[in-house]
């Protein structure tokens, strides 16, 4: 009974829905696109260094990394990122709805992809690296516009419902 009262205060707190609408509006709109981009390029650029010359990871701030490579191998990861890359790329190459949610889950993706990558150099510690507070940052950085993404997304789907009456989801006016 307590389960949709934690979600949605975790949504609330995470996704910053406790900010007015203005704030919220003045937070994202303008920095999504810039942040999408900044995450599929770092997809790419991952993707790519690993599919030409794994070496970098052998080194000793990415010693973190020989769980992840020991799992798949270094060209499935390499797979993974330049796939990753991709999926972000055709979230922003429209406006539509389904590219909007592309583009949001890419976002979260993403968040994901970087807070593991984190967790990777703080394997690598001593020493301290910056690459753990760099990917950290662009892990939340990214989970906060994928939120922004979905729940904008969200309005738009309830704005829609309201003036066909709420006919597309079975509700009755």
């Amino acid at each position: 009974m307590m389960r949709p009262q934690i979600e949605r205060t975790f949504r609330l707190v995470l996704g910053l829905s406790f900010l007015p609408e203005r704030m919220r509006r003045w937070l994202f709109d303008k920095g999504t696109r810039a942040i999408e981009v900044l995450n599929a390029t770092i997809f790419a650029i991952w993707g790519t260094v690993l599919l030409i010359d794994g070496r970098m990871v052998q080194t000793e701030h990415y010693k973190g990394f020989a769980v992840f490579e020991a799992i798949f191998g270094r060209k499935a990861w390499a797979c993974a990122f330049l796939a990753c890359a991709a999926f972000a790329v055709l979230g922003m190459l429209c406006d539509a709805r389904r590219c909007k949610v592309l583009g949001g889950y890419a976002l979260l993706l993403g968040a994901l992809t970087w807070a593991l990558l984190a967790m990777g150099f703080v394997a690598a510690y001593p020493p301290v690296n910056t690459a753990m507070f760099v990917y950290a940052a662009i892990s939340v950085m990214c989970f906060l516009s994928g939120e922004h993404v979905m729940h904008t997304v969200r309005q738009e789907d309830a704005a829609n419902n309201k003036k066909q009456g709420g006919e597309a989801c079975g509700q009755t006016p």
